[in-house]
């Protein structure tokens, strides 16, 4: 993966808006997106099947916020689909999340190099 299409976004400030008060998103944009369940990033267990039915339409998956909170996660996998030249691939994040000290590791990024094709989590690409 690219580094133009996978970003974090996080803002640790403070204020009275309630969407300003220290978040972890994974940042969408046109050639990347992860699956979600009502706005929260989707953890999955390794070997789930990451295909096109895995994602939905919501443009925030939010891992620590005002709103949610995962919770301790330990090599669980946040699914990826990738736009390249055109061609959608599917893919995942390899991650654990400390929610105590509110650290996201990355142990390893993949995405199945063949378009369209379904992978499953913790497959090589």
């Amino acid at each position: 993966m690219s580094s133009d299409k996978f970003q974090f976004q996080y803002n640790g400030e403070t204020g009275s808006n309630s969407d300003n008060l220290g978040f972890l998103r994974v940042k969408q944009t046109a050639g990347y997106r992860t699956a979600t369940i009502n706005g929260k990033a989707r953890a999955m267990s390794s070997g789930s099947l990451i295909d096109a039915n895995t994602f939905d339409a919501s443009n925030i998956a939010e891992i620590s916020g005002d709103f949610y909170n995962w919770t301790d996660l330990n090599n669980v996998f946040i699914p990826a689909m990738i736009t390249i030249k055109t061609k959608v691939h599917f893919g995942y994040l390899n991650v654990s999340y400390d929610n105590q000290a509110g650290q996201l590791t990355i142990h390893a990024t993949s995405y199945n190099r063949i378009p369209e094709k379904a992978i499953r989590a913790g497959d090589k690409g």
